[in-house]
């Protein structure tokens, strides 16, 4: 778009210089003020609310008139808007194929038709209702109140192997930064997904990355650090980024996992019907602004959804939350409430959707790689490296 040229009468107009409004730039203000889109005469404005659209009414020809009869629903000359009404007819039998609904949403349309606001709960993992309702079933009174305290202390450990991940973008990106999430396997290895690290849609690899366990904006103590110096990802996922292939080990340059005393441990997954009894908790740095820019460690605890294919047999799950960007890479948690035992079942990929219709927003949802032994064993076999 080229730059819209300034008039010279509006050089000393007091309200272009920002002060008119302190959130403004000049240029912004400018804009706001006077840029403006010159339709033709008798181009219909359509409505993308359902029902018939709204129109602009000027005098012309009868073919101008007729065209935006308002007692004739609005169809564009060329293409539909974007936006609109999705169809939301039941699903045919064999027309998401890809998808294997929970048994707890076995009609997967009334996903589309309600917010999912009511299938999880989000809050800090500091929050103390993650070690509130813990099974206390056949437990004395105090025997309880040491598991509620085990779990808390547990909690704390999987909070230490968690962290931020900032990553310093190629040079042709518009913004230099962005920021994920990983957590530590090892003395000195970390665990996240492939796209933090590999950009599918540029071909292009991230030029550094450096790794916050325990990241605490607030915290007044210091935050230790690594760099990633090399990391190894599925080649399935460099021709085909699918979920399950979204995968990625990090070696870091120094022993990191030492140094916090916490790692957390993989556990294979057989199938997708175990997340339909399982009680995840998706702990990450989601960066949007409801989530304090990622400031903080916040947990997400939600309803499994459905599992989604690439057309293989294995299928990534899917859970409801209101996480997005930032908590890429971070772990899916279980833990045994007897135990206190934790284990990592997924790591965030992305979002998910039902129907891929034009402009079709994503659910309220992340997907996870499936970490079948399949599907961990490219990590180990069929992997590209590279060094950061």
């Amino acid at each position: 778009m080229s730059e819209p040229r300034r008039n010279a009468s509006h050089q000393n107009d007091s309200s272009l210089t920002g002060e008119a409004h302190p959130f403004l730039t000049s240029r912004g203000l400018w804009l706001q003020q006077n840029a403006r889109v010159d339709l033709p005469d008798g181009i219909p404005l359509p409505s993308t609310a359902p029902g018939r659209g709204q129109h602009h009414r000027s005098s012309g020809d009868a073919e101008t008139e007729r065209r935006i009869d308002p007692s004739m629903p609005w169809q564009s000359p060329t293409t539909p808007p974007l936006l609109g009404r999705f169809d939301d007819s039941p699903l045919e039998s064999g027309s998401l194929q890809n998808l294997r609904p929970a048994k707890r949403f076995p009609d997967l349309t009334e996903l589309r038709r309600r917010p999912l606001t009511s299938l999880f709960r989000s809050a800090l993992a500091t929050d103390v209702l993650w070690t509130k309702g813990t099974s206390t079933r056949g437990q004395s009174q105090e025997n309880a109140a040491d598991n509620e305290n085990s779990l808390a202390i547990q909690r704390q450990n999987i909070a230490r192997a968690i962290g931020k991940l900032v990553i310093r973008l190629p040079g042709n990106h518009a913004g230099q930064f962005a920021s994920g999430s990983a957590f530590i396997t090892g003395p000195n290895t970390l665990m996240t997904c492939a796209h933090n690290l590999f950009d599918s849609n540029e071909r292009t690899w991230s030029q550094a990355l450096e790794f916050y366990p325990g990241y605490d904006f607030y915290s007044n103590e210091p935050h230790p650090v690594c760099r990633v110096v090399s990391a190894v990802i599925p080649k399935a996922y460099l021709n085909n980024p699918l979920s399950n292939h979204d995968l990625a080990i990090c070696r870091v340059d120094s022993n990191i996992g030492d140094q916090v005393g916490a790692e957390l441990a993989i556990q294979t997954v057989g199938n997708i019907e175990f997340f339909d009894s399982a009680r995840v908790d998706i702990m990450g740095y989601p960066a949007g602004s409801g989530f304090d820019f990622g400031k903080q460690l916040w947990c997400s605890r939600g309803r499994f959804l459905f599992g989604v294919s690439g057309g293989g047999d294995e299928y990534a799950p899917t859970f409801a939350t209101d996480f997005g960007g930032g908590a890429s890479g971070c772990p899916w948690v279980v833990t045994d409430p007897d135990s206190g035992r934790s284990a990592v079942v997924g790591v965030t990929s992305g979002h998910a959707k039902l129907k891929h219709d034009i402009a079709e927003p994503n659910l309220m949802s992340l997907t996870s790689a499936l970490l079948s032994d399949r599907n961990l064993n490219r990590l180990n076999d069929d992997f590209i490296e590279h060094r950061f």
